[in-house]
């Protein structure tokens, strides 16, 4: 995406930057040719999960989950046989307003060094732009 004065809604844009770093796209509330609307992105990574929604505004949030302890065993419920799994999963989640294009690309890569974990506030402070 290019930086804009401001921020502008180009939904097809954005949906192609999304796409490029492995996001699937849902644009069905993007209404593309009368502006407006949102557009909403996942992308799984092994253990780690993104979601995105980002408005016509550029106001977005976005929660990045990972599972933090995975273990599964066999049984059998009736007669039937299961298969259980127990996930421990983390979720950290980030909401703004964005008011370029070009702090778009900056908070996905901010969203790829989240670990989804507890975090020392203190090392956070001067992260948000």
């Amino acid at each position: 995406m290019t930086d804009h004065e401001g921020w502008q809604w180009d939904a097809d844009g954005l949906q192609q930057t999304l796409e490029a770093l492995g996001y699937d796209v849902m644009t069905r509330d993007a209404r593309r040719g009368t502006g407006g609307g949102s557009l909403r992105a996942r992308r799984e990574q092994a253990s780690r999960t993104h979601l995105l929604a980002i408005d016509a505004a550029g106001r977005y949030r976005a929660s990045v989950s990972r599972i933090r302890e995975e273990r599964g065993w066999s049984g059998e419920v009736a007669g039937a046989p299961v298969r259980v799994l127990r996930e421990v999963k983390g979720t950290t989640t980030v909401s703004g307003q964005v008011e370029s294009a070009s702090q778009i690309d900056a908070l996905l890569t901010y969203l790829d060094t989240l670990d989804a974990g507890p975090r020392d506030e203190r090392t956070d402070q001067g992260q948000s732009k």
